[in-house]
């Protein structure tokens, strides 16, 4: 089972220009149906903007598009995401909820920026909204208009220097934890994942007390996850009957990440997803 090499697997975590990613959402289905891909998720962080354009782009195509998101919660300081897949974008919890957080990003995003130019910056929201777009702003756009703008030379600078945690213009997120992301996900008759525990947890006793909030698997295939990583935590998702999900978390043209395709899971694991989420496991309260 080797869901790198798998050609006709499913990529269930992908992000558009719905969020932080570069590829439209009809970009996103092009290069899934070039490489073969039997199914893809669209997953942008707290929005389901992408969704049914994807949909709509995949129509007499032969591949699945998966609704899905990306919540952002928090244990203490440490980021933990929580990707919510076959959730029902029409939901008007989960709606709410997202519009909540997306105009939270963008109060923070406003922020940021007060602080750059207290710096002697100058960059506007409006530079940060030439990238963003319709899309959910976060601080991966701010990072792109320092570099358009010059501020920096890359990403990795704009974080080092400016925006990244306990940096001069630093805003912190508005914090959830990953048991009340999974709830929301819930409520939206979706299946809720953790996401890349090798980046963002650092022992099984911790990916097991994240699962324990009310989460149903993890991603035990993701990009940077090592071989070793990968057959490991795939070994304890088995030994704790968790579901098993993952993807490529492809960001679009973005070197940090990597491209549509480069890790699925395979299809069996995709209709494994399925049947948990039609039956009694899931049921919108």
């Amino acid at each position: 089972m080797n869901s790198r090499t798998n050609r006709h697997g499913a990529d269930l975590h992908i992000h558009t220009t719905s969020s932080d990613g570069t590829y439209s959402p009809e970009r996103v289905v092009s290069i899934a149906v070039q490489k073969g891909l039997g199914a893809i998720a669209i997953t942008d962080h707290d929005s389901v903007g992408g969704v049914e354009p994807a949909r709509a782009a995949a129509v007499g195509k032969d591949i699945e598009v998966v609704a899905g998101t990306e919540l952002s919660s928090y244990i203490g300081d440490r980021g933990i995401h929580v990707v919510g897949l076959f959730i029902d974008v029409q939901d008007a919890r989960l709606i709410e909820h997202l519009e909540f957080f997306q105009e939270h990003r963008r109060r923070r995003g406003e922020e940021i920026i007060k602080k750059l130019n207290k710096l002697g910056i100058n960059i506007s929201m409006e530079d940060v909204f030439a990238i963003s777009g319709a899309g959910s702003v976060g601080r991966p756009h701010v990072a792109e208009a320092l570099v358009k703008t010059g501020v920096v030379s890359n990403f990795g600078e704009a974080f080092e220097r400016y925006i990244g945690d306990g940096k001069p213009a630093y805003v912190p997120k508005y914090k959830i934890d990953p048991g009340k992301a999974a709830e929301i996900i819930h409520a939206a008759a979706g299946v809720a994942i953790l996401a890349h525990p090798g980046i963002s947890t650092r022992s099984n006793s911790e990916i097991r007390s994240t699962v324990a909030m009310g989460l149903d698997g993890i991603e035990t295939f993701h990009a940077k996850h090592t071989p070793e990583q990968t057959a490991h935590f795939t070994k304890l998702a088995m030994d704790e009957g968790w579901l098993i999900s993952g993807g490529s978390d492809c960001h679009g043209e973005n070197s940090d990440y990597s491209e549509i395709g480069d890790c699925t899971i395979n299809m069996q694991m995709l209709e494994d997803l399925r049947n948990f989420k039609t039956s009694n496991n899931i049921k919108k309260q």
